[in-house]
């Protein structure tokens, strides 16, 4: 007796991980792919078993579905890396860049309500070297706006290195509130040889 597999039409995607070279496959990544409103995990291994290795790329059934709204890489050692891919039923690659710097953590801004007019804050912030290389020229901005007109702007230059997987705490200028009023406040980190500016604010 034979049987003929003649597939269905359901869709998938493949994940191909390019990592440095003493790990070129990304062996101890975990890839979570995002289908709203569920998601799938999965971890890179080099074997499961004796004398066994799986299956490269990563590979995730989607069923019906028709797009994937992201994909986070969480590489071993700390990178993590968003991507939105452009399309299903095919293979992504994604890399460690060489280049890519994050813009983290905003600190010691209080919340509307408890913003009070004339008083003294002192804005603080954490960004990190995500990428392969260490960095030595990059800039950091903080904007606080009020209503889309700019309120408070701070922006400090780097010429210090900071090394691949570091990071790193800035303290900005002092902002006094005009007002006890809602804010929104944006980072903006400047690299210009930066490989992945989604994560930069």
């Amino acid at each position: 007796m034979s049987y003929l597999n003649d597939g269905n039409s359901n869709h998938y995607l493949n994940v191909v991980l390019v990592g440095v070279a003493n790990d070129a496959n990304g062996i101890g990544s975990v890839i979570k792919i995002f289908t709203n409103p569920t998601f799938q995990t999965k971890m890179i291994e080099g074997g499961s078993g004796f004398s066994s290795y799986n299956s490269l790329p990563v590979e995730f059934g989607l069923g019906s579905l028709t797009s994937v709204d992201s994909i986070i890489v969480k590489w071993p050692y700390g990178r993590e890396q968003t991507v939105v891919p452009s399309g299903i039923d095919a293979t992504i690659t994604e890399d460690i860049y060489e280049h890519d710097m994050k813009a983290g953590s905003i600190l010691g801004i209080p919340t509307a309500e408890m913003i009070v007019a004339g008083d003294s804050i002192f804005p603080s912030a954490i960004v990190g070297n995500i990428g392969d290389s260490t960095e030595t020229d990059y800039y950091v901005k903080l904007t606080i706006f009020s209503e889309g007109v700019i309120e408070y702007q701070d922006s400090i230059a780097f010429t210090s290195p900071l090394a691949s997987l570091e990071a790193m705490g800035i303290d900005f200028a002092k902002w006094v509130p005009s007002a006890a009023e809602t804010f929104d406040v944006e980072l903006l980190l400047g690299l210009d040889s930066d490989q992945s500016l989604s994560n930069n604010i």
